[in-house]
């Protein structure tokens, strides 16, 4: 599943709509577009912050973490006390990867601005703006080496004085030098060139190549900057992803071929070489890396628990420690991360790392920030956590408690709902992957799959015992994904096909589904009957609705099926809901929203009608029907984020009858009274009147 498209529409519109997480938290009452008294009002939220962690850098008792998608892009935290980090502060990025941070003066490189913003953080409760610096392309990467802030951006290279941080003055310019790392009074960085040609294996395509120069720079006087030595890398398809000077060695790490090590004064030959893993390895990278007295720290972003791959696919991720006694043979002194994923079944991916008194702070972008004591380097201790993003996207409720699931950082919130306005947070399972979609069964399992972001990575199939909330475990986990999951009763529905739940904690599959061409989409059931509708295929098809008869469980049977209109759905499954003697099937489509059938008798499905202009989206669509109301969401931020319509006259008449603005929707939950929206950034419900 490609969410490219989304994200981008995301992030243009976060600066627009990101008043609204503050209206809603604060706001008693949402707005309404009629003279009719109100639906429903707000009662209660849990908010959370959304995101997922890209890197980390240190200034004194404090780290700031970026985050990627994000309504708080950074998020300042007090880490005097390494095992226990604390938020104290953010700073407001829709996405941002690059921080850097002087005497309480924040240099930030937003994704999608040409430009630095300066911020004073020495409140970290209220930061204030400074000053924006503008930078040739997007995605800055500002670097602090001592009094000289290094701009880097579109292949150039920008020089400030930040002796007084708050007043960085422009030194010079070097328009074709990416500076990596200053030492003393030489410069280390690179000259790229890229190349598109013909690809030799497939003359249809083209590849792209990276032709790069190591230079070295004299930086004696830093109003001319010139270079003064340049040595030529292997072309690649890949950039070269490691430069930094220390102690008169030079570290350049090329791709596939490992860490060379060169004198800083001569670069003419290489005088040590490290190999760490071979070529088929998830990622060939060294984030993050820096040397710390003898020792050298950075991570490997790979996946370190990727069941669908060969194990050696992942065995270059995590974190590195190289012992540096002799510069020319470095070796390894220890690791984490892989065992330890392996171990818990809870794929990390690290992305950056910072160390300081013996501590290593480790950015593990599905859940956030990990705090290891590394004072012994042989054994790492994890000492530390805090989660720092997610997005949430799914929901399963009980009568006493809510659980909400992420994406960008997997994992599962448990809330206790017996308040409805006041929702409470009394347990959290941190999954490593994206859940989709979860069901559950009573408030004693959960069902789910666990993927990565494009549904190529996948973690497994799990079953998460929550009858002790504060404490949830795997109590059951398989490789084989089974899709989108629904519990009716003591059967769970998968996309996979039919399974028992007289064991919840362990399903047993019955049978494989008899339906007629792609599975993906959303099952309901009545009785002996469950009814189908394909979820992600945007094209009307014959057989997009299907009725299955299970009276024989162990050999279900295709009844009956229809012509509905198609979804184009970002998601891998549809709203469904029978009220009576009808099943309402939504679309994510933005002429039609819902399809209404009669399945008063199952064998023989009537198709009643179809209806478009009830707030209409083409990236997600979610609805319920309570008596004469139609209460609908859609995927997109604004005014109209949902719409309540009155259809006594039927789906052919409707009259809106109040707008709730609000955030993005991902999912939406009708209890009794109540309605349960999850939100990006949390929960919001609101109160029938």
């Amino acid at each position: 599943m490609n969410l490219t498209k989304a994200s981008r529409i995301r992030i243009t519109l976060l600066n627009l709509f990101v008043f609204l997480i503050g209206f809603c938290s604060i706001e008693n009452t949402v707005q309404c577009s009629t003279n009719h008294k109100e639906v429903v009002s707000v009662v209660g939220n849990y908010w959370d912050v959304w995101g997922w962690a890209r890197r980390v850098e240190l200034d004194g008792k404090y780290a700031y973490i970026t985050l990627g998608e994000s309504d708080e892009g950074i998020q300042i935290l007090d880490v005097s006390d390494p095992g226990n980090p604390r938020r104290v502060g953010s700073l407001p990025f829709g996405w941002i990867y690059n921080i850097d941070v002087k005497d309480n003066i924040a240099f930030c490189g937003p994704r999608f601005d040409k430009e630095v913003v300066v911020y004073d953080v020495a409140d970290k409760a209220y930061p204030k703006l400074i000053i924006k610096l503008p930078t040739k392309d997007e995605y800055a990467n500002p670097l602090i080496e001592g009094d000289l802030l290094l701009v880097r951006s579109g292949g150039q290279t920008q020089l400030y004085d930040v002796n007084v941080p708050r007043a960085p003055r422009l030194l010079s310019t070097l328009p074709d030098v990416t500076v990596w790392h200053v030492d003393g009074n030489r410069g280390y960085g690179l000259v790229t060139k890229i190349i598109e040609q013909t690809d030799p294996d497939d003359t249809s395509s083209e590849i792209t190549l990276f032709k790069e120069q190591v230079v070295v720079l004299d930086m004696t006087n830093l109003l001319k900057p010139r270079i003064i030595a340049k040595r030529k890398l292997p072309m690649s398809t890949r950039p070269c992803n490691l430069i930094y000077a220390h102690r008169g060695y030079l570290y350049v790490g090329l791709p596939e071929q490992g860490i060379q090590i060169y004198n800083q004064s001569n670069l003419k030959k290489p005088i040590g070489h490290l190999r760490l893993w071979g070529d088929d390895v998830a990622d060939d990278a060294y984030r993050g890396f820096h040397i710390v007295d003898n020792c050298a720290y950075f991570v490997n972003q790979g996946w370190g628990f990727l069941p669908n791959y060969e194990s050696d696919y992942s065995e270059s991720a995590g974190l590195w420690m190289l012992d540096l006694t002799d510069p020319e043979n470095p070796v390894v002194a220890g690791r984490w991360g892989v065992y330890e994923a392996r171990e818990a079944k809870i794929p990390m991916r690290m992305e950056f790392v910072q160390v300081h008194d013996s501590f290593a702070y480790v950015i593990d972008s599905m859940f956030g920030l990990r705090v290891l004591d590394v004072s012994n380097l042989n054994r790492p201790r994890l000492v530390g956590n805090y989660k720092a993003g997610g997005e949430m996207i799914d929901s399963y409720l009980t009568e006493k408690r809510m659980y909400v699931s992420e994406y960008l950082s997997g994992g599962i919130t448990i809330l206790d709902i017996a308040y409805p306005g006041k929702p409470e947070r009394i347990g959290y399972f941190h999954s490593g992957g994206y859940i989709y979609k979860m069901a559950g069964y009573k408030d004693e399992y959960l069902y789910f799959d666990s993927v990565d972001g494009d549904f190529v990575q996948e973690f497994g199939f799990y079953v998460i015992d929550v009858r002790d909330p504060t404490s949830p475990r795997i109590a059951y986990w398989q490789q084989e994904t089974v899709g989108p999951v629904r519990v009716e009763g003591d059967l769970l529905l998968t996309v996979s096909g039919l399974f028992s739940l007289k064991n919840p904690e362990k399903p047993a599959k019955l049978a494989d589904w008899p339906i007629k061409g792609e599975t993906m989409g959303s099952y309901v059931r009545r009785g002996n009957y469950v009814f189908f509708a394909r979820a992600r295929q945007g094209e009307r098809e014959p057989d997009n609705f299907q009725v299955i008869d299970i009276s024989e469980p162990n050999n279900p049977k295709v009844v009956a099926m229809l012509s509905i209109t198609g979804d184009d759905s970002l998601k891998s499954y549809r709203f469904m809901q029978i009220v009576g003697d009808k099943v309402y099937v939504g679309a994510a489509n933005e002429d039609t929203q819902i399809s209404v059938v009669n399945i008063s008798n199952p064998t023989k499905p009537k198709l009643i009608g179809e209806y478009g202009g009830l707030n209409g989206s083409d990236s997600f669509y979610g609805f319920h029907v309570q008596g004469k109301k139609l209460f609908t969401f859609h995927y997109y931020a604004g005014e109209e984020n949902g719409i309540i319509y009155d259809i006594s006259k039927g789906l052919e008449r409707p009259k809106e009858v109040q707008i709730i603005p609000g955030f993005y929707t991902w999912q939406t939950e009708v209890q009794d009274n109540y309605i349960y929206a999850v939100r990006f950034n949390g929960l919001e419900i609101f109160e029938l009147n």
